[in-house]
């Protein structure tokens, strides 16, 4: 039974790439995301899909509340761009078994 819903969303911890020194640090972006209609996952589409991210912390391990400013700052990363669409575009692609 497929059930129809006026807003879906749903959290994944989605693992993250990012570069230091002599190499790369996975960290895990724990994400709240809209599952969006086909016709809005052109380009930009983050803007839309990302609701808030969760389990964050500062410099000084200190939480941080996900603000509009702190969603956007994240979201100007490159390498949390390409970690989320990667991630995003695996999930809604998934099938299920003997499909």
């Amino acid at each position: 039974m497929f059930k129809i819903v006026d807003k879906r969303t749903f959290t994944h911890d989605v693992k993250i790439m990012l570069p230091v020194d002599g190499g790369f640090v996975e960290e895990t972006l724990k994400t709240t995301f809209n599952y969006l209609p086909a016709d809005q996952l052109g380009p930009g589409f983050l803007e839309k899909a990302v609701v808030t991210f969760l389990d964050l912390v500062g410099d000084d391990e200190q939480p941080v509340t996900c603000t509009d400013e702190v969603r956007a700052k994240i979201l100007a990363n490159p390498n949390v761009v390409h970690g989320l669409t990667d991630y995003y575009s695996r999930v809604i692609h998934k099938v299920a078994p003997g499909n």
